[in-house]
């Protein structure tokens, strides 16, 4: 009767441990949880600074090309390169959304890219400018997903005229 007994206390010693790590484990996953997504938002923070940042060196050039004004060769090389920072920058808000590591708000980073594209000529120009990926390679990063996303987005606004871009807070800065 002894040994039954104590092969009784055994078993529920030993269902209370797998049930106490189960729970460690959980603990474990939550804490890992909570550390990529503050990650997320602090690599999210740090790339919209850099990018406002570079746009703000550079404010003539990103107004003048956002109203697609006339630009010199090297200003024009100067807008594209912002123009593919701020692109890149929603994207990759997006990709990281959709893959559960960002912030979930993935609506936001169309809309944000959308809006920005149907209120500006010159951003305009540049989306469809660079919009195909290396025709060569397959894109496993879904960045043609996302272009339809943000055109589909683009094609929901109403056909008036937007309001006409004249400060960089109107051209895409946060």
């Amino acid at each position: 009767m002894n040994d039954a007994k104590l092969r009784e206390w055994l078993e529920i010693v030993g269902i209370l441990a797998v049930v106490a790590s189960l729970v460690f484990v959980g603990l474990e996953i939550r804490q890992s949880s909570r550390a990529a997504y503050d990650e997320s938002i602090s690599s999210d923070y740090g790339s919209i600074v850099s990018v406002e940042a570079a746009i703000v060196e550079n404010a003539d050039v990103w107004l003048r090309g956002c109203r697609a004004e006339e630009l010199g060769d090297v200003e024009r090389m100067k807008f594209t390169h912002l123009y593919t920072m701020y692109e890149f920058m929603h994207f990759m808000r997006w990709l990281r959304d959709i893959n559960g590591v960002g912030v979930g708000t993935e609506e936001l980073a169309l809309d944000n890219m959308a809006w920005n594209l149907y209120r500006s000529e010159g951003l305009m120009r540049e989306w469809r400018l660079h919009g195909e990926w290396r025709s060569h390679l397959p894109d496993t990063i879904e960045f043609q997903r996302w272009r339809g996303l943000v055109e589909a987005r683009v094609a929901e606004y109403p056909s008036f005229e937007p309001v006409p871009i004249d400060n960089v807070f109107r051209c895409g800065l946060f």
